[in-house]
C-alpha cells in the first residue's frame, strides 16, 4: 500500500511540474545543445551530415512507417515534424505524456495536421493495451524521465511489430546529474581551452540532487540504467556515442558567456570543445553521457517463449 501511495505521489508531482513548465525547457539558452556549433557537430556525428536532423535520418534510413508512437511527447514538436514530412496514406503517430497541459497544447497545435493524436499516459504505471502495434516507437529525450524502465521497455518491445524499430536519443549519464569528481575535473580542463573572453565562470558545479528531485521527481532518476535496460529488451542495430559528458556540465554550470554564440570565432571555439570531448570518448577516457540507440525487439528463445505462454 505504501509503495502504491509513493508511486501515485511521484506521478502527481511529475505531472504538476510539467503542467507548470510545459514546453519551457525547449527555450533554455544554457542547454549544451542550444547553439549552432554543437548542433552541427552532433548532427554530423549521428547522420554524417551537419544539416541532417537525426529524426529525418532515422525516418529515411529505416522507414517508411505507418503506425508510430512517441514517448514523453511534450508539446508535440517531433510529432508535427513527422506528420509534416512522412505521414502518408493514413499513417498515424500517437504521443504519450503524463502532463495534461502538454497534451492539451500539443493537441491544439496539431490541429492543421492529419494523423496525430495524443493521450495522457503515465509510462511508469500504465499497462499498454494488448492490441497496441507500432512500426516505430520514438523515445527522444524521454527515457531519462522514466523510473520503471524495465516495465516500460517490456511493453514497448511487445507493442512493436516484428520488423519495428525503437529510436532512442537520450541522456544516459549519472543519475540526477551527479557528475563524478574526475568528470568535473576533466570538464574544467576542457573549459580551460576556451579563451577567457568567452567564459562566464571558470569552474563547473554539481547540481543539487535533492532540489532537482523535489522540483521534478522524474528528472534523470534512473538515467544510468537506460542503456543496459534497452539492451535487455532490444537488439541494438545502430549506436552513436554522441557525447555531452563534459559539455553538459560546462554549459549547465553557466560557464559559457552567451555572447560566444554570436560570433564565428566563438562558435569555432565551441566546435573545438566538441572535437576534444569526442576524442576523449574515442580514447575510452570518458563514456558518452548521451547516445543514440536504434533497436529491434529481441527474439525470445524457444524455451523463453514456451515459458511465457505457460
Amino acid at each position: 500500500m505504501h509503495w502504491k501511495s509513493s508511486e501515485t505521489e511521484h506521478a502527481s508531482r511529475t505531472a504538476a511540474h510539467w503542467d507548470r513548465f510545459a514546453g519551457t525547457h525547449l527555450n533554455n539558452p544554457t542547454h549544451w545543445e542550444a547553439n549552432e556549433a554543437v548542433r552541427r557537430f552532433q548532427w554530423e556525428l549521428i547522420t554524417g551530415n551537419p544539416e541532417w536532423n537525426p529524426v529525418a535520418w532515422f525516418m529515411e534510413r529505416y522507414g517508411p512507417f505507418r503506425e508510430m508512437c512517441s514517448l514523453c511527447s511534450g508539446t508535440g514538436i517531433l510529432e508535427r515534424m513527422i506528420a509534416d514530412h512522412w505521414l502518408r496514406d493514413g499513417g498515424t503517430i500517437t504521443g504519450f505524456d503524463i502532463s495534461h497541459q502538454s497534451v492539451q497544447t500539443a493537441s491544439r497545435d496539431a490541429t492543421p495536421f492529419k494523423g496525430i493524436t495524443y493521450e495522457v499516459r503515465d509510462l511508469d504505471r500504465a499497462i499498454w493495451p494488448a492490441s497496441s502495434r507500432y512500426d516505430a516507437v520514438f523515445a527522444h529525450g524521454a527515457l531519462h524521465h522514466v523510473s520503471r524502465l524495465d516495465f516500460l521497455l517490456e511493453q514497448v518491445a511487445r507493442a512493436l511489430s516484428p520488423d519495428g524499430y525503437l529510436y532512442v536519443n537520450d541522456y544516459v549519464g549519472p543519475a540526477r546529474f551527479q557528475w563524478s569528481d574526475a568528470q568535473m575535473r576533466l570538464a574544467d580542463e576542457l573549459l580551460d581551452m576556451l579563451p577567457t573572453r568567452f567564459k562566464a565562470k571558470a569552474k563547473v558545479v554539481r547540481c543539487d540532487a535533492a532540489a532537482l528531485a523535489t522540483a521534478d521527481p522524474s528528472e534523470a532518476a534512473f538515467s544510468n540504467f537506460i542503456v543496459e535496460t534497452v539492451q535487455a529488451h532490444f537488439e541494438i542495430v545502430h549506436r552513436v556515442d554522441r557525447g555531452g559528458t563534459l559539455l553538459a556540465p560546462i554549459f549547465g554550470s553557466g560557464c559559457i558567456d552567451p555572447s560566444t554564440m554570436e560570433s564565428a570565432e566563438g562558435l569555432a571555439a565551441i566546435d573545438g570543445l566538441c572535437r576534444r570531448e569526442h576524442e576523449l570518448i574515442c580514447e575510452s577516457i570518458i563514456p558518452a553521457n548521451h547516445v543514440v540507440l536504434i533497436g529491434r525487439p529481441r527474439k525470445k528463445s524457444r524455451g523463453a517463449a514456451d515459458t511465457a505462454r505457460a
